[in-house]
């Protein structure tokens, strides 16, 4: 039998962090609160969303106009500033790839998420509460992960269509 017990992480030498550990899993005791990780995340296994159709309900097929905004976004390159708290991004001096959330967000609204910008646990709660914190606390995320499928929604929509053209040539041949 595993028991569950509950140890605790130091997130900073002032403010530790409770976290709940199950069987396989470790998880915030807090359940309002984030995991952040301020470095690289390196992983020997995977990175796993739930995704079992036990779970989802109103499942439709993604529209071809969600496609098409995957040609409207513009990948940036980009340093982070070097006034920025480590919390949020690392002045490490290399270029990053990504997007501007703040245009990403206009095609693409629920893969963006905004979070507070100094983040202490503790606290974060009860002004989630309160209702304490505006939007000039906050910066915008998104979530790449959730990208994948709309690439390859696309990428099928532009492989048929290579397919329809090649058959086209072949038949004026």
């Amino acid at each position: 039998m595993v028991i569950s017990k509950t140890f605790e992480l130091e997130s900073s030498s002032h403010n530790p962090s409770k976290w709940k550990q199950t069987p396989g899993l470790i998880t915030p005791i807090n359940n309002c609160a984030n995991v952040l990780i301020t470095n690289n995340l390196i992983i020997n296994g995977s990175i796993l969303n739930p995704s079992d159709i036990t779970l989802k309900e109103n499942i439709s097929d993604i529209n071809n106009n969600e496609y098409d905004n995957i040609m409207k976004i513009n990948p940036k390159k980009y340093k982070y500033k070097s006034s920025i708290p480590s919390i949020i991004g690392k002045d490490d001096g290399n270029f990053h790839y990504g997007f501007i959330a703040q245009d990403f967000e206009h095609f693409f609204p629920n893969l963006c998420v905004s979070m507070d910008k100094f983040i202490d646990i503790e606290e974060k709660c009860d002004m989630i509460e309160d209702e304490k914190i505006n939007n000039d606390e906050k910066i915008k995320t998104i979530n790449y992960i959730e990208l994948i499928p709309l690439i390859i929604g696309k990428m099928q929509e532009m492989e048929s269509e290579i397919k329809e053209l090649k058959s086209k040539l072949n038949i004026n041949k």
